[in-house]
């Protein structure tokens, strides 16, 4: 009876912000007539997020007797990897999102590894995976430490890692040893500075902080 009985007779969206209602309701392919119970959430979600890349996560909510609520979780630009003029962007899940060519505002630029190819809407990965998975920790360690803003990772240089807060305080971690103890000693370091001047520039260096448990800060002249 629930298959022959609950029609659906309107669909709403919830959450959208990047795409609009249509877009996300046609990228569904869920139309009026269809049975209210019968479409699933990961289904919806793989059709909608290969169409939609900025579209994350689906879920469905039914509201009797006939409407069907899709609820969207977009994701972000986290990644901008160099491609001569332009940037292939992902999400912190590697998910390709597009080629752009601008730099969207709070997405770091990867300098010294690339992508393997991937598909928009797929998940890609790093070419070399070591230096894959130390972009991945600086981003992880700083984020979960209140540093969100990070405009430049670069591993081109294996004893010479470096990442850029706000295209204005560089941090200097030298090798990928200590990579967690180094991450939140800049982390404190940068929102002490911040709260002395917001306006700050200049460098952290905590390449020897497993030595000398101490971040070093060196501002712009």
């Amino acid at each position: 009876s629930v298959f022959v009985l609950f029609k659906i007779g309107e669909i709403k969206v919830e959450g959208e912000q990047i795409y609009n209602a249509a877009q996300i309701i046609d990228a569904s392919e869920i139309e009026p007539g269809d049975n209210l119970y019968a479409p699933s959430a990961a289904v919806i979600e793989k059709r909608v997020s290969q169409k939609l890349p900025y579209v994350k996560k689906i879920a469905l909510k039914h509201q009797l007797p006939s409407t069907l609520i899709i609820c969207v979780t977009e994701t972000k630009a986290k990644f901008a990897f160099e491609a001569s003029t332009k940037f292939i962007l992902t999400d912190e899940d590697l998910k390709f999102l597009e080629v752009s060519d601008k730099l969207p505002h709070g997405a770091a630029v990867v300098e010294g590894v690339g992508l393997k190819g991937a598909e928009i809407g797929e998940k890609a990965d790093f070419k070399d995976k070591n230096k894959g998975i130390v972009v991945n920790r600086i981003n992880a360690e700083l984020t979960q430490n209140k540093i969100e803003n990070i405009s430049l990772i670069s591993v081109k240089n294996p004893i010479e890692i470096t990442a850029v807060y706000d295209d204005r305080i560089t941090i200097l971690f030298g090798q990928s040893n200590d990579l967690e103890y180094k991450c939140q000693l800049a982390a404190t370091t940068i929102v002490s500075i911040l709260k002395e001047n917001k306006d700050a520039e200049g460098t952290v260096n905590v390449k020897q902080a497993n030595e000398t448990k101490q971040a070093y800060y060196n501002p712009n002249s």
